[in-house]
This record gives structure tokens, sequence and C-alpha cells, in this order.
């Protein structure tokens, strides 16, 4: 007997039906359907660097698989990963203290005084999440599509942002960071499996010895 969808699967199916079938009609009224369709995957696959998104991933965990530990991890490097940029952003800015969106600063502010970015958090956003799943997941497939899925976000900045490759490099600073720490919290909780586990042979041991006295 085959096992029903659960709610959340089908809020899931549906949400991404929606979203494909919202893309297909507002397509069909560009005069150049191919340009609409090319520009939509640019910006769709350039959103998987956005904050927004790495907080939907958090959001998905938690509601979809119910992982409070793996939805924590994820969110503080997600965090991290936003703070050094943020920071790295701030100091080479020369403009007073505040948030940076990148595509408000790069496009939309006239009061910005740099011309090119000079790290990029989609790139930091992106490979904080590969690294995240590459640690998650024993699949090889899935750790290498990960990686690439990865940079190929970093590589929409070019053609959107016009980040320069210098700018991505950097990004990869926070990102670095961020798997130091995810790698962390991977050994400390196997480690602690490990003390567990002979922690309970010794348990058990010392009952069976006093069972063995009795």
């Amino acid at each position: 007997m085959k096992k029903a969808l659960s709610i959340q699967s089908i809020i899931l199916i549906f949400a991404t039906l929606i979203s494909l079938a919202i893309t297909i009609y507002v397509g069909s009224f560009s005069i150049d359907t191919a340009t609409f369709y090319s520009k939509a995957l640019l910006v769709n696959t350039t959103f998987m660097g956005d904050a927004f998104f790495a907080f939907g991933i958090v959001f998905f965990l938690l509601f979809f698989f119910n992982t409070k530990s793996m939805s924590l991890k994820l969110l503080i490097a997600i965090l991290i990963s936003l703070s050094i940029t943020q920071v790295i952003k701030n100091i080479f800015s020369g403009l007073p203290l505040q948030l940076f969106f990148e595509e408000g600063i790069l496009q939309n502010s006239s009061e910005a005084l740099f011309k090119e970015n000079i790290i990029s958090s989609h790139t930091s956003i992106a490979f904080t999440l590969a690294s995240f799943l590459v640690l998650s997941t024993k699949n090889i497939f899935f750790k290498v599509f990960s990686i690439l899925l990865a940079i190929t976000v970093a590589i929409t900045r070019v053609e959107l942002a016009g980040d320069s490759l210098l700018a991505l490099a950097i990004g990869l600073l926070p990102a670095i960071i961020s798997l130091l720490y995810l790698y962390n919290m991977k050994q400390k909780k196997q480690t602690n499996k490990h003390a567990y586990y002979y922690k309970s042979r010794k348990e058990s041991k010392g009952s069976a010895r006093q069972l063995l006295r009795v």
C-alpha cells in the first residue's frame, strides 16, 4: 500500500505548479518570449543566493521535516555569513553605518560611493547553503550538484549586478567561516554520539557484573 502524501508535500507541489503557471502565463505576453524566459531563469537562479531564500530553506526544514537542530545550525550559519558581508560592505562603502541590500545599492541608490560591489553577498549565501547540504548528505551526486549550483548562482551576479570576479572570490570568505562552524558542529555531534555509545556500553557491563554478583 502506497503512503499518502502529507499536507506539507501537497502544499509544496501546489505552490510550485502555481509559480510555473504564472511564469508561463506572463511570458506569453512578451514580444521576445525566449528572452523573457532566459531572464526569468537567470533571476530565479540568482535568487537562490538571496537571504530571503536562505531563510526560506530554514523554514522549509523546520516545517516540512521538523528538524529543529538542523534548522538552528543553518540559521546560525546564514547569520554568520550575512554579518560578515555587512561588516565588509560598511567598512569599504564610505557611508554611515547601515544595512546593505545588494540590488538596492548597485541599481537604485544614488548615494553609494562605490561603483562596484566589494563583496557578493549572494555568493556568500549560496556557498553557505551548499556547505550545509554537502555536510548533511552522503550522496556524492547531491554534494556535487550543490556546489555546481552555488557556482552558477555566483556567476549570475556578474551578469545581473555587475559584480567582479574579485567580489565573488571575497564572497567565499564568509561562506568558508560558516563552513567551519557547520563542520565543527558536525564533529561535536559525532563526538557526543561516540561518548554516549561508550557510556552506554560501560553502564551495561556494570549492570551485568552486578547481576552476576547477585
